[in-house]
């Protein structure tokens, strides 16, 4: 049982585990902006900023089997 169950980025991260893979698309839909500013934020590089949080993503694709609801995904 998710420790978050009516967290949306839990039920799609769940979904991306399960093999729903355009679940993914939601997740980037919802987060690229805020992480994309987080970053450049620190690393004063829209484009830099942008590259690491397509690998942060796909970091995110790579682990999607292992996957276990037990904090925010945004954490």
């Amino acid at each position: 049982m998710p420790v978050f169950p009516d967290d949306p980025d839990v039920r799609s991260m769940l979904a991306l585990k399960a093999g729903r893979e355009n679940a993914m698309d939601e997740l980037v839909q919802r987060h690229a902006e805020r992480l994309v500013g987080f970053l450049r934020h620190y690393i004063n590089s829209h484009t830099d900023a942008e590259d690491l949080a397509q690998e942060t993503f796909a970091s995110v694709w790579r682990v999607r089997a292992s996957y276990q609801p037990v904090a925010r995904f945004s954490t």
